[in-house]
Order: structure tokens, then sequence, then C-alpha cells
């Protein structure tokens, strides 16, 4: 057994999820005993504490709304594009930030309210567009008026859609982190928004 596997003497745990603890110098999450995952399932390993996660939902969600009644709080399904976790988090309340037609068919098969679903990305496929649309989810965010013609050419009724408006502001950073410009992919610049 290498040292990650064996004991621990003492291990910072503020960056791990809540229920993560040593016990007798070994690291556990949400009662499992890590080094007998991988001892079973090899590393790496993804060892999800559904507890710990499912709170942390909550937690937002009731921190969000104190505030703002009306707000929803969404998974970001990039972070964790696999159905059970999509679903965990869906159960909660939350809803799914999809982006791509893979995210969409995941959170599809979670069973999740579509209402409670919201398409992002700057390049749409026509195929994503038209999923989202027949699945009827909450929202299709529009990044450019490609996405506004082609929802248009592809909707039959009304299509509840978010603008994404770039603010037009040129920030000093670094120019690969710099997203609120005229030019920049995400959005569309305020001075077309009529």
């Amino acid at each position: 057994m290498g040292p990650i596997l064996g004991t621990l003497p003492h291990m910072d745990l503020s960056l791990y999820p809540p229920n993560a603890e040593l016990v007798d110098g070994r690291l556990t999450l949400g009662g499992c005993q890590v080094a007998d995952v991988a001892e079973e399932f090899g590393t790496p390993a993804y060892l999800v504490d559904a507890a710990g996660l499912r709170q942390r939902a909550l937690d937002f969600q009731e921190a969000l709304a104190s505030r703002h009644a009306r707000s929803q709080v969404l998974f970001a399904s990039k972070s964790f594009p696999t159905p059970s976790v999509m679903g965990l988090i869906a159960d909660t309340g939350c809803g799914l930030d999809v982006a791509g037609l893979g995210e969409l068919l995941a959170a599809e098969r979670t069973g999740v309210d579509p209402s409670r679903v919201v398409l992002h990305g700057n390049a749409k496929s026509d195929a994503e567009i038209a999923k989202a649309i027949e699945m009827r989810i909450g929202y299709i965010v529009v990044d450019n008026l490609d996405d506004v013609a082609r929802i248009s050419r592809q909707a039959t009724e009304p299509v509840p859609v978010l603008l994404r408006v770039s603010p037009a502001v040129d920030a000093e950073t670094n120019p690969a982190m710099a997203t609120g410009h005229d030019a920049s992919k995400f959005g569309i610049p305020s001075h077309q928004i009529t």
C-alpha cells in the first residue's frame, strides 16, 4: 500500500466536501474509506459524496432565495456531465445549465423538468437548438444574431430566450481572458441591441 492509501497523521480537509473525515488516520468520504474504493476500483476514480453534494445544492438555493425570491440556481453540467450527478442535483430543485447536445441529452435522461434546463453556448448547432425546442426547455441563451435567426427558422411557436449582452467594456486584463469587449464571441454587442 502506497503513501496515498496508507494512514495519514494529519490532513487539511478544508477543501474537501463537508462529510470528509480522517478516521483512524484514513480518509473517509460520506462514510466510505477512500483507500477501500481505490483498492476495489483502482485509481484514478471519482468518488461523489451524494449527501454532501445534495446539501451544498440546497444551501445555495436557500442563500439565493433569501435574497432574490424569483431566482433559480443552475448546476453547470460541464463540471460533471453525468446523468447520475445531474439527476442528484436536479432532484434538489436546482436547474441545469447545459452546453452542447451531449449535456442536453444527459439532462433529458435525468428526467428533470425541462423548464429548469438552460442551453448555453456561443456555437450552438442546429441540432442542439432543435432538441432544445423539442424538449421545451426553460431558456435558450442567445449569444449572437445568428442564434436568433436559427431559433426563428426552427420554432413553430414562441421560444423562451435569454439575451447574453456583451457590455463593450475593455477590462485591463490578459487579452485571452477578456470577454466583455465588443469583439467577444460571448454575447451580442450592446450596440446591436435595439
